[in-house]
């Protein structure tokens, strides 16, 4: 089973975001994460969210 790990921050923090998520990624190489990065213009955000 992969584990999901969603990351809420502010995007001011998106440094310490991007820094976190690499070392999750070093201790948890099945894991995936999502982040609102993901979101693309014209997407229904409340969707990709979900």
């Amino acid at each position: 089973m992969r584990n999901k790990i969603f990351i809420s921050y502010s995007h001011k923090d998106i440094k310490f975001r991007q820094r976190l998520e690499t070392h999750l990624k070093a201790m948890t190489p099945d894991a995936s994460f999502w982040s609102d990065e993901s979101i693309e213009a014209g997407d229904d955000w409340s969707v990709q969210i979900h």
